[in-house]
């Protein structure tokens, strides 16, 4: 908020909304490799694979199958069904 007033204080100019989807990325590429790099951070290993769900409703374009390392320290989440 306070970076807002400093741009409009700064350059004169008005407050306009830049729409609910400014802060989506516009690069999916970039976007899926950001992820998987993270979830390989956290010592995951990441597979993907086209969605058959998608095609049938129009959701999201894959699925993400998850393992954990062999690390003991980290637990592994159980797999979320999609139904």
């Amino acid at each position: 908020m306070l970076t807002a007033i400093y741009h409009m204080l700064k350059d004169g100019t008005l407050y306009q909304d830049l729409g609910p989807n400014y802060l989506n990325p516009c690069n999916k590429e970039r976007q899926k490799s950001r992820l998987i790099k993270r979830l390989a951070d956290l010592g995951y290993v990441v597979e993907l694979a086209p969605s058959q769900l998608a095609s049938q409703r129009r959701t999201r374009g894959e699925v993400f199958l998850l393992s954990a390392t062999d690390d003991p320290d980290i637990e592994s989440p159980p797999l979320a069904s999609s139904e």
